[in-house]
């Protein structure tokens, strides 16, 4: 596969098109040196970009078929195999703006260079070798990291500390099977001993799996952010806690009831964590058509929720709205405020609460005034168990990854308790070929072709 990517030239912009002091047009791929040089008038006389020196910049201007300036630009060439993509890469920088590198870019397809699609370099670098999949899925996350763990991580995968791990997984998965199917050839000569170690072994390799799938949770969240929905009836303060932890005024507070009609998303670093904050419509039986909507999408945010937060007013007493609320809350993943907690006049104190509850902790706090909050903070650093996260080497960040590393560990399993069973080797062989493939797709030596296209369409064009 890799050989055919070296027939066809591509090329992106590098740099967002838009006002700044440079952009960049990249190029890959056998011959885009010499397309650059059709392209290329250097300040140089009798400089060829075909000859140039590797990885120096290169004064000129870019010119049009007719011979007029497009641009200065600065040029530079880095031949393969030591570049991004392992071909000979090409980056023109020009003048930042809205025409210049777009008008660049058109000239060098009109040289015969073709666009490339999203992830294309990165793909090509996959193919070629230079990374493996686990590592090319790295780059979107470095690109999209919200905070500075989650880009954290995605250095550390980039610098191939998940591959390694998985590469260590399958080291000793090969040395399970040579052994096993050692017993399968020469049966007689495998002793009760030598089953009850491969045995062992198993089970110590069925451990470090379930050291690594225990990271998942809170990879996707550092990835993706934690969803937490806040949840009330109109008037319970839920607008006023959202901007209060967002330290801006992003939703519209009145006192008039339905405010909220429709979801609104933010993204806030809390304590180092990347926290999807969703603030929805008030939750009230008598509504107009409008605020039913909006109540509706309330219900569905709760289902992608890591955490709801429910609001509840202590000025008024608990009434139907509030028994909506509880209603719809998961007990394994709510924690209830008990908000204004500052007001002079309290109607609902924390004991009523408790007792309705259902076992759900309860916090007393004042979103107007940001007293308690400090004491939810705790509460969203507990739920993710981030204090380790830092010191972990690697972590999975993709379901892709979990999904693979189960079948790895239901594979295993299997082949466990089929051996501690007393059953055949040849059986307990077949779970570890499972296993062993179910590994390489995470490193990207068997998916399918669909999953990989899925991947790489995450990714902007010129990456």
């Amino acid at each position: 596969m890799a050989a055919e990517t070296d027939e066809e030239i591509i090329v992106a912009p590098g740099t967002p098109l838009g006002y700044a002091a440079i952009g960049i047009v990249r190029l890959s791929g056998a011959g885009a040196a010499g397309l650059a040089e059709r392209v290329f008038s250097p300040r140089k006389k009798g400089l060829r970009l075909s000859q140039a020196l590797d990885r120096v910049m290169h004064l000129g201007h870019i010119c049009s078929a007719g011979g007029e300036t497009i641009d200065e630009v600065l040029v530079v060439v880095m031949r393969g195999p030591q570049s991004y993509t392992r071909q000979d890469v090409v980056e023109i920088h020009s003048h930042g703006g809205l025409l210049a590198a777009n008008r660049i870019l058109e000239r060098v397809l009109q040289e015969g260079a073709r666009l490339a699609e999203p992830g294309e370099f990165t793909k090509r670098a996959w193919l070629n070798g230079r990374i493996d999949l686990a590592q090319a899925e790295a780059v979107i996350d470095l690109i999209r990291a919200r905070n500075g763990t989650g880009m954290g991580q995605a250095i550390k995968q980039l610098d191939g500390n998940l591959s390694t791990l998985v590469a260590d997984l399958r080291q000793r998965l090969k040395r399970l099977m040579a052994g096993v199917e050692a017993g399968i050839d020469f049966p007689e000569e495998i002793s009760d001993q030598e089953k009850g170690a491969l045995e062992d072994d198993l089970q110590v390799l069925l451990e470090k799996v379930d050291e690594l799938l225990q990271t998942g949770r809170t990879g996707r969240i550092y990835r993706e952010g934690l969803a937490v929905v806040l949840l009330g009836k109109p008037n319970s303060g839920k607008s006023t806690l959202l901007n209060r932890m967002l330290g801006t005024e992003r939703a519209l507070v009145t006192n008039i009831p339905g405010t909220t009609r429709d979801l609104i998303e933010e993204m806030v670093s809390i304590r180092g964590i990347p926290i999807r904050l969703i603030d929805t419509a008030g939750i009230r039986d008598r509504a107009g058509v409008v605020e039913t909507l909006g109540i509706e999408r309330a219900k569905e945010a709760l289902g992608q929720a890591d955490l709801i937060l429910a609001v509840f007013d202590a000025t008024n007493r608990f009434e139907q709205a509030d028994r909506m609320v509880l209603d719809l809350l998961d007990t394994r993943r709510s924690l209830l405020l008990l908000n204004k907690m500052d007001a002079e006049e309290q109607l609902l104190n924390k004991e009523q609460l408790v007792s309705l509850a259902r076992g759900m902790p309860v916090l007393e706090i004042s979103a107007r005034l940001g007293l308690g909050l400090q004491g939810l903070e705790q509460e969203l650093v507990g739920l993710v168990g981030a204090e380790p996260v830092a010191a972990a080497p690697a972590m999975l960040t993709r379901v892709r990854h979990q999904v693979a590393l189960q079948k790895v560990r239901d594979a295993v399993g299997s082949a466990l308790e089929t051996m501690s069973g007393g059953g055949t080797l040849d059986c307990a062989a077949v779970d570890l070929w499972d296993a062993w493939s179910a590994l390489g797709e995470i490193l990207g030596e068997s998916v399918p072709e669909e999953i990989i296209d899925a991947i790489f369409q995450e990714f902007c064009i010129g990456k």
